[in-house]
């Protein structure tokens, strides 16, 4: 007769319980990012003001966009929307690249009516360079020069 040998049942339990836990560290390492520079990660922050001559009605938008996301972002146009069914798309000429960790500041001349102390929505669209169309909308006050 031959005899068979296996592993013990306390054995098989301890393996199956340090599995479990190897594999809940790797899932809570992932999810608090720690595997971030892994994966593509999109993040410009923005500063946008747009000031207003209360007498014509012109003005222009302050920006300043910081990329502090891993992945380069090229910045294409801004779009005003607002007022009374206004919508303006502005393209920024030759567009803006920003890679992880750099800020851009500048102004832009606007065209049309604006009033000071309307909120217009200004959106910023452009792409990563994974080619991922990428947007981010904020609402901005119109104040005075």
């Amino acid at each position: 007769m031959k005899s068979r040998k296996a592993i013990s049942s306390m054995l098989g339990t301890i393996m199956v319980i340090s599995i479990t836990l190897v594999l809940g560290g790797l899932l809570y390492a992932y999810s608090t990012g720690m595997f971030d520079n892994l994966t593509h990660q999109v993040d410009v922050s923005s500063s946008i003001t747009l000031i207003v001559n209360p007498t014509s009605g012109n003005g222009y938008l302050d920006y300043s966009f910081t990329n502090d996301g891993n992945i380069q972002v090229t910045l294409s146009k801004v779009i005003i929307q607002g007022g009374s069914a206004y919508n303006s798309s502005i393209p920024l000429s030759g567009g803006i690249t920003l890679n992880p960790g750099q800020s851009v500041q500048g102004s832009i001349s606007l065209t049309g009516t604006y009033s000071a102390g309307s909120y217009y929505t200004v959106t910023i669209e452009g792409t990563t360079s994974s080619g991922q169309p990428f947007s981010e909308t904020e609402n901005v006050p119109a104040t005075v020069e």
